[in-house]
Formats: C-alpha cells, sequence, structure tokens
C-alpha cells in the first residue's frame, strides 16, 4: 500500500482496503461538491445553496478523514517494513514533495483566482492572477499562495518523518501486543471495549485540545487536527498486522452499526452541531460521543470491507492508480465550473449533474494525460 493516499501493496493482499481508499476519497471529492451547495461558506457557491445538505455533511465530517489516516497509517507499516527508515523518508519525499509543489504553484492556482473574482476582489485573466498569486497576499481571507485541499498530501508527509524514528518501537510494540491478544475472545464485554477504548485518545483531545483550536489547516497552527489526525494514523500503523485487531474489528460490526444509529439519533435531537463552544450539557455530550461515532464508523466500513471487497481485478488496479491524481485535481475542477455555473440561470439538477459530471471526467482526463507524460508522473504522485 502506497502512502500518498496510495493502495495496498499486492503482495499483502488487503484489497479490502484499497478498495475502502477508494471509495473515501470519492465521498471527499462528493463532500466538495457538496461545499457548493451547502450554506457553509466555500471557494464559490451555489445560486441554490441550502442548509438542507448540511446535516448529512455534519454525519460525515467526524470519519471521513479520519479514515484516510487510519488506512495510511496501515501502509505507512508495510511500506516501512519493505524499504526501512532512510529509504522510507526517501520514497515519502520523493513521492510527496513534487505533489505539493505542483499542486501549490499550478493545480491550485485557479481556485483562489476564481474565488477573488467571485468576491469581486480581482478582476483580469488568470495569467494576470498569476504574479499576485505568488507574491504572498491576503485579499478578503484568501491567502496566496496556498495548497487548499492539498493539506492532506502536506500533513501526510509531515507525519511521515515525525513517524520514522519511532515506527519500529511501534511496530514491535504491536507485534508484542497481538501476540499477548491471541487469547482473548471476543465476547460482548471484548467487542464494546474494542468499540470505546480506542476512542478515549480522542475523547481525550475532544475535551482539551480542540475547543482551543480552530481547524485552519495550517499545518503550524492546527493542533487540534493534528491530535486527531495523527493519532488515527499512529492506530492504523499498529493494526496493520495485528490479526486479533482485524478479528476484533470484523466481530464488533453488528455493535457498531448499533452505536452509529444511536449516534444518529443523538445527533437529531440534542445539538446542532458537533462543537464544543455551547456549555449546554447536551452539547458537551454530543461533542464527546463524536469521536465514539466516529470510530464506529470505521469499524463498521471496515467490517463490511473485509466482508465484501476482498478481492482483485483491473478495475481496483485502475482506480487504485487513478485515485490520488484524481484527487489533486478534482477541486480544481469543480471550483472553475462552479464559478461559471453559478453565473448561468441553469436549474439545480442540470448544475449539478453538470459539476459532477465534468469534475470527474476532467480529473480522470488530467490523470490519463499525466500517465502517459513521464515527466508529469511524478508531480500526481505516479511511479516513474
Amino acid at each position: 500500500m502506497s502512502t500518498h493516499g496510495a493502495s495496498l501493496d499486492v503482495s499483502s493482499r488487503r484489497y479490502d482496503l484499497d478498495w475502502l481508499r477508494i471509495i473515501a476519497l470519492t465521498l471527499l471529492i462528493f463532500y466538495h461538491i457538496g461545499m457548493y451547495y451547502s450554506s457553509w461558506g466555500w471557494h464559490v457557491k451555489s445560486p441554490h445553496s441550502t442548509s438542507l445538505i448540511n446535516p448529512f455533511m455534519d454525519l460525515m465530517n467526524p470519519w471521513r478523514l479520519p479514515l484516510l489516516f487510519f488506512i495510511s497509517g496501515v501502509a505507512f507499516t508495510y511500506l516501512f517494513e519493505k524499504t526501512g527508515s532512510l529509504k522510507f523518508v526517501r520514497d515519502r519525499l520523493s513521492r510527496l514533495g513534487p505533489v505539493i509543489v505542483f499542486g501549490v504553484l499550478v493545480v491550485v492556482t485557479p481556485q483562489s483566482y476564481f474565488e477573488l473574482l467571485s468576491q469581486g476582489a480581482f478582476s483580469g485573466s488568470i495569467i494576470d492572477f498569476y504574479p499576485y498569486y505568488i507574491s504572498f497576499n491576503h485579499t478578503n481571507g484568501v491567502i496566496t499562495p496556498t495548497w487548499n485541499h492539498l493539506w492532506y498530501v502536506v500533513y501526510i508527509l509531515t507525519y511521515s518523518v515525525l513517524l520514522t524514528p519511532i515506527m519500529p518501537h511501534l511496530i514491535f510494540w504491536a507485534n508484542s501486543l497481538s501476540k499477548c491478544a491471541q487469547s482473548l475472545k471476543p465476547r460482548l464485554i471484548i467487542v464494546f471495549g474494542f468499540i470505546l477504548f480506542p476512542s478515549l485518545p480522542f475523547i481525550i483531545w475532544q475535551i482539551t485540545i480542540t475547543p482551543h483550536f480552530a481547524d485552519t489547516k495550517n499545518l503550524v497552527w492546527d493542533w487540534s487536527n493534528h491530535a486527531h489526525f495523527f493519532s488515527y494514523l499512529v492506530l492504523g500503523v499498529i493494526a496493520a498486522k495485528s490479526d486479533v485487531f482485524w478479528r476484533l474489528a470484523s466481530r464488533s460490526t453488528p455493535y457498531a452499526v448499533g452505536v452509529v444509529l444511536i449516534s444518529i439519533v443523538l445527533y437529531a435531537l440534542f445539538w446542532p452541531s458537533w462543537e464544543t463552544e455551547d456549555l449546554h450539557p447536551f452539547n458537551w455530550i454530543a461533542s464527546l460521543a463524536r469521536p465514539v461515532y466516529a470510530w464506529a464508523v470505521i469499524l463498521v466500513l471496515l467490517g463490511m470491507a473485509a466482508r465484501h471487497l476482498s478481492f482483485d481485478g483491473p478495475a481496483r488496479r485502475y482506480l487504485t492508480e487513478a485515485i490520488f491524481p484524481v484527487y489533486v485535481f478534482h477541486q480544481t475542477i469543480t471550483v472553475a465550473v462552479g464559478y461559471y455555473l453559478g453565473d448561468s440561470s441553469v436549474g439545480f439538477w442540470q448544475e449539478f449533474l453538470a459539476l459532477v459530471g465534468t469534475t470527474f471526467v476532467g480529473s480522470f482526463a488530467g490523470f490519463e494525460i499525466c500517465r502517459r507524460v513521464r515527466a508529469l508522473r511524478p508531480l500526481v504522485g505516479l511511479k516513474l
């Protein structure tokens, strides 16, 4: 499994996690399309924006990114055991570094351009805009240059470097823990403990860190996200080669489904958001339930993927290579097309289908071009 958001190595035979990563990144693309229609602020907005979709997106927020970091942690273990420390860092730098540079200087530029155009804060062509973009400006909340949706790649690279010195210890500890747990029987108390116990660090972060640090995607001032995402990454590292973990994950699926359903009911009844800003007791209870809900969803997805997606085929091999470049390109296409659709008079469904179609067709076209041009392959995370 490659770790730029990449796939499981074939030798690991974990095709289920390949498929799950493909699904997770596809959901992320639809989530960003949803941001165009939600009532929340975004780069450009549809004239058909509505708050009706906000609750559905709220229910995705606690687990969509943790799932990706967990899968990346599993991938880190496979790659590290294959390469060792020095090659692991070199691989991460060579695979992710060019993506970040190319993304910031080329791919993301139109997003800032169309955002400022929509605000009336800039006029002129994108060629006129580029000198402004690379001159470190801050206008109407738009900081340039920026990495926007590619923050995930920046964080994964940073976490790779930070994890390298402790990876041998984590893997050794995980193997020892797995051996000690071989005798455990997945009875009810163990299964419920498996759902609740891994959530405890995230509950602690939710109490101690999250209320004090906003979600900024600023690498040096995003401590709440770092605490959560890095912990999920470490959890993936620990779980990667543990037979006990994957056996309990499978056995816990029905109970995790119950936790998910109860969490959704709580969400609908007691709090308008997942935040801790409002100190009303129900909001605090709901906020603390958020990490349990997130982990339960991840367990459900892991269990379902293990049962139904443990197969290989041409589609998996193609999508495994394609999905990361598609992720790199997708938001720029969504923003650009959304800007022009917003100025048109088309109805909601025509607009939505056009946006979805152009986002996926354009992103896959970008992948197909880059995979065929040797010089472009490293710029979207593909091996030479």
